[in-house]
């Protein structure tokens, strides 16, 4: 298991997974700000560890925030699976 950021455990993994249902899928600015989930808390306090280590700069949380932000979404099915709207069943 490859974590995604120095500070990921298991209470990130339980936070993604509500964030994504409470505001949906890659939508990581809108998790971050979220003060119910631990993402902008943690980047914060990473980030400060950083600059007050002497280690950071504003490089390198840029790369810590790109990591957790600049998430892009899987490809879109080729068409051969059941995926999102292949139902045919949906309101139109």
């Amino acid at each position: 298991w490859t974590k995604p950021a120095p500070w990921w455990d298991v209470k990130a993994d339980a936070h993604l997974i509500i964030g994504t249902y409470r505001h949906g899928y890659a939508k990581y600015d809108a998790m971050k700000a979220d003060p119910d989930l631990c993402f902008g808390r943690r980047l914060e306090e990473y980030a400060a560890l950083l600059n007050h280590n002497g280690s950071g700069s504003p490089s390198v949380m840029t790369g810590v925030v790109d990591e957790f932000v600049v998430m892009e979404p899987a490809p879109a099915s080729n068409g051969k699976g059941k995926g999102e709207g292949d139902s045919g069943d949906e309101a139109q």
